[in-house]
């Protein structure tokens, strides 16, 4: 969610999409998969520096990947 982007036009708010939970409350293996960091894999502790590494991780597959793979390029006409 962008803020206000005339005053702050790089300043980004992040939308709980109910997963978030405070960082003493959080259980190993509750996290997305496909986004975990390697520093979760290990079982470090949790840190706002493993958050930023899924976020990271997130960033880079949307960047990347191909979102609307034609499977039917018949119905793109």
């Amino acid at each position: 969610m962008v803020v206000n982007r005339c005053q702050q036009p790089l300043q980004v708010k992040l939308i709980d999409f109910g997963l978030a939970r405070h960082v003493s409350e959080a259980v190993p293996g509750t996290a997305v998969q496909s986004l975990w960091v390697p520093e979760y894999i290990l079982g470090m502790d949790f840190s706002e520096q493993i958050d930023m590494g899924s976020l990271g991780a997130g960033l880079h597959e949307l960047l990347q990947a191909l979102l609307f793979p034609p499977q039917n390029t018949s119905m793109m006409r």
